[in-house]
């Protein structure tokens, strides 16, 4: 059944009636209740809806009203989720967790504490830190090392003796066993948790010596 617009007649020429735009242009159940019903009332008797097209107009309906539904309820899951979150990252302010990243951070005070895991002995061990740019500043060379958790020593010079600058640096390492294999070491960050950093799309960060560090990053807490 087609539903027409109403025309007015003005001057004597018969134009569209335009539908005003009021409310909200969102279709709800009650509103497709509605239309349904006075589609039913206004349709033509010798050409009735169709079962079929009935039973069809409503499990559409019902399918967008259950993807509605279900896309609130995981949103409502997803605000309960990084609730939670906000909540027990706070249990971690004051301290002091290991967790894998490469960031350090020099200051004043020195540089922040990072270190390095090896998963099977090495017979050359070194650490490359560079800054912001990613230029080389420091190579510490380690020799032979067996499997096991190194620190990360670096004095905030450069190669020439300098003292580098203050800032963010990122830091790399490379070593190989006996038979000249590379040995894939886990890099690794420590310090105590000075705060919480809340990202508006959702993830919660813990400060680590002026490192961003998740929760899922952290591999031991002391």
């Amino acid at each position: 059944m087609a539903i027409t617009n109403m025309q007015s007649v003005t001057g004597g020429i018969s134009t569209p009636t335009q539908p005003s735009k009021t409310g909200n242009s969102n279709l709800g159940q009650a509103d497709f209740l509605k239309l349904l019903v006075t589609q039913l009332q206004n349709q033509d008797p010798t050409s009735p809806m169709d079962n079929q097209q009935f039973i069809a107009q409503m499990a559409q309906f019902s399918q967008v009203q259950q993807m509605t539904s279900m896309n609130q309820n995981l949103q409502n899951i997803q605000m309960l989720q990084s609730s939670l979150n906000n909540t027990y990252s706070l249990s971690f302010i004051g301290k002091t967790i290991t967790a894998t990243g490469n960031q350090m951070n020099l200051t004043k005070d020195g540089a922040s504490a990072a270190s390095f895991s090896l998963p099977g002995d090495a017979t050359a061990v070194s650490a490359s830190i560079y800054d912001a740019n990613g230029t080389l500043v420091k190579t510490i060379n380690y020799g032979s090392e067996k499997s096991g958790t190194y620190n990360v020593a670096w004095d905030g010079t450069d190669n020439n003796g300098k003292a580098a600058a203050n800032g963010a640096y990122t830091f790399t390492i490379q070593a190989q066993d006996q038979k000249g294999a590379p040995v894939t070491a886990q890099t690794l960050i420590n310090g105590q948790v000075s705060g919480i950093n809340y990202n508006p799309d959702g993830t919660t960060y813990l400060m680590v010596g002026g490192s961003k560090v998740t929760i899922s990053q952290i591999q031991s807490i002391n």
